[in-house]
């Protein structure tokens, strides 16, 4: 019943499903502010999540629009929601994932460990231990198995990386 501990893990929760959904990195996801973030309805009618990473937060300092999958958007909704429910603060300049002081959440590394300990899947098949960058494989790796007439190019570009990386994990 610790509102806190209620707001940190509604906000985790839409945190792994907004990354594992858009395939961004971590330091690209720390300081999204809510203005960075629109919808749109792609080639095929489907709505999808536009995601403006900014160059000072990009690992190839490059400015670049993300698509994300809705599950992104309505992850990021459902927190917006809760937000309001809440009567908590924020407006298009707030950061999406802070704490209730405004301050942007340095990283989610031990509630993404209590949740992968909590479902038993801490460690991969080889042993090697997830990490929150295990989302943006993931939703890579997704794209490629899933993803209907997507070219690793297209897929390379929206996260922003090389297809020689995209072959080499």
């Amino acid at each position: 019943n610790d509102t806190r501990i209620r707001r940190h893990r509604i906000m985790l929760r839409a945190y792994i499903l907004f990354m594992v959904n858009t395939g961004l990195r971590i330091g690209e996801a720390r300081f999204l502010k809510w203005s960075d973030i629109t919808e749109m309805e792609n080639k095929l009618g489907r709505k999808v999540l536009c995601v403006r990473v900014s160059k000072t937060h990009s690992k190839v300092s490059k400015n670049r629009t993300a698509v994300g999958r809705y599950t992104a958007h309505r992850a990021l909704e459902r927190w917006k929601e809760h937000l309001n429910d809440t009567g908590e603060n924020w407006n298009d300049d707030s950061y999406i994932f802070c704490n209730d002081s405004g301050a942007a959440i340095n990283d989610f590394r031990e509630g993404f460990n209590s949740v992968l300990r909590e479902a038993d899947v801490e460690f991969d098949a080889e042993g090697n231990k997830h990490t929150v960058y295990t989302l943006r494989h993931t939703y890579i790796t997704f794209r490629l198995r899933y993803g209907k007439n997507l070219s690793v190019y297209s897929l390379a570009k929206n996260c922003g990386t090389s297809v020689g990386m995209i072959e080499q994990f």
